[in-house]
């Protein structure tokens, strides 16, 4: 409910302050440490390995949600498995 304020036509013409502002009222409204949140916002060690991360999945073809990847491989129908399914993939690893 919470993750269409997020999709690209409800931040299009947000600004970084805006959007950050609005996950920040997320954060709140879950009974988070919004002051927590803020400042780990703004750590250049958070943002360098969340930047890292979305490189990586981006790279991987894991570009927004639901998507999945186990080891590196992309399981592109992995949205409609069952617990079944998925404990017979990771059992055969």
């Amino acid at each position: 409910q919470t993750q269409t304020q997020f999709f690209n036509d409800a931040v299009a013409k947000l600004n970084a302050h805006d959007i950050t502002a609005r996950f920040g009222k997320v954060v709140h409204d879950l009974g988070l440490d919004r002051q927590k949140f803020e400042k780990a916002n703004r750590d250049v060690k958070y943002n360098h390995a969340v930047r890292s991360s979305w490189k990586w999945s981006v790279a991987k073809g894991l570009y927004g949600t639901p998507m999945y990847a186990v080891n590196g491989a992309l399981i592109p129908e992995a949205g409609t498995w069952s617990l079944r399914d998925w404990e017979a993939l990771l059992a055969a690893l």
